[in-house]
């Protein structure tokens, strides 16, 4: 087992909170729960083995397309 990768959230330029992907994935599940109609947007796969540079950059980016809609 190694680390963990955090994920900085900006808005408008400020850096806003930091946050790991499965807080991504417990807000996600939460919203589905509460709002079972609504389409939302997939989130990146979870993959349970430690992320190359570039796996984390399609990580990173498909949350910010996640937060972005």
């Amino acid at each position: 087992m190694g680390g963990f990768t955090v994920f900085n959230i900006h808005i408008a330029g400020r850096h806003l909170c930091s946050r790991r992907y499965r807080e991504f994935d417990s807000l996600h599940q939460q919203l589905k729960n509460e709002f079972p109609d609504f389409p939302f947007s997939p989130l990146p796969k979870k993959w349970p083995f430690k992320l190359s540079d570039q796996q984390l950059d399609a990580r990173r980016r498909g949350l910010e397309q996640y937060l972005d809609k």
